[in-house]
């Protein structure tokens, strides 16, 4: 048997072939099939409306950081006393503060529901496609929202400092 008959030109070029499909084609349709994937993302996942939910949601976790904290209803010589963070209030005051916590807690749920259901989708798209270790967008948007929230207050305190009693 000679050395001819083993190695051909043919198989020589399917072993070329298989060398440019593994480590130049592949290569190229998966970086492309990555930059889809990312386009896919910023427009249907990471759109306008996510960023809206994140700042209604950063209003309404300030919102209900400001207000009162602590409410309570006691009753003394049969009469009923409603206080909120320790002064009393009127029964309406009272009614209004439960009314306005309960339709915050219903929001932030909404809200909160939103963008995790946003969050888990890409993580699930990343993790399917094998991406690099990536952190989430949506994370990053949620971080850029807080320090631009925190910047407009300190300007905000700045430029209107409160007045001295």
């Amino acid at each position: 048997m000679e050395t001819s008959e083993l190695i051909t030109w043919g198989s020589i070029g399917k072993l070329a072939i298989a060398g440019i499909g593994l480590y130049v084609i592949q290569p190229l349709l998966l970086a492309g099939r990555d930059e889809l994937l990312w386009k896919a993302i910023d427009k249907w996942i990471l759109t306008g409306e996510l960023q809206q939910k994140i700042n209604e949601l950063m209003a309404t976790e300030e919102a209900l950081e400001e207000g009162p904290h602590v409410s309570g209803l006691e009753y003394v010589g049969g009469r009923a006393i409603y206080t909120l963070d320790g002064e009393i209030v009127t029964k309406e005051a009272y009614d209004l503060f439960q009314s306005r916590a309960k339709s915050i807690r219903t929001s932030l749920v909404s809200l909160r529901h939103f963008i995790d259901s946003r969050r888990r989708r890409i993580g699930w798209l990343l993790r399917h496609y094998k991406q690099p270790e990536v952190d989430n967008p949506v994370d990053a948007m949620i971080a850029e929202t807080r320090k631009s929230r925190e910047r407009l207050h300190e300007r905000i305190k700045a430029a209107y400092p409160e007045p001295t009693k």
